[in-house]
């Protein structure tokens, strides 16, 4: 059940990317979830997370392979980080730019998709998190 809630909402969002991806090529900006509209801003503290989520990912395995060596992990592992690195730092941006109450709407989306990521690879992300 968690792994088939988990699928339908990778391919909702995947399907998502495509589309807001191929809708930026025309000078249409979508924010999530359904928000759209020709050259509308996309809040600062969003591009901010996603920016910073980034930095974290990247710093986590990069100081992970320093550490422990280059080992091959799943996309689903990627995932699963950035999302936790998302979730952490929009709630520091939210919490520090008294942003309007629906973001939390949306944090509370990816705080539960993480977990349900999380819990899809439990197997893999012990792996990474807690070395055995």
């Amino acid at each position: 059940m968690i792994k088939t809630t988990t699928n339908l909402i990778l391919y909702f969002l995947g399907f998502w990317l495509l589309l807001a991806t191929i809708l930026s090529m025309f000078e249409i900006t979508i924010t999530f979830p359904v928000g759209y509209a020709p050259n509308m801003e996309v809040p600062y503290h969003r591009w901010q997370s996603v920016r910073l989520a980034a930095f974290l990912t990247l710093a986590y395995f990069i100081g992970k392979h320093a550490i422990i060596g280059g080992k091959p992990i799943l996309p689903i592992i990627f995932l699963s980080v950035f999302l936790k690195n998302l979730v952490f730092i929009s709630f520091i941006l939210i919490v520090n730019k008294n942003v309007d109450k629906s973001e939390w709407v949306v944090w509370s989306f990816f705080l539960i998709f993480s977990l349900l990521i999380h819990f899809v690879a439990k197997k893999e992300s012990s792996k990474i998190y807690f070395n055995k």
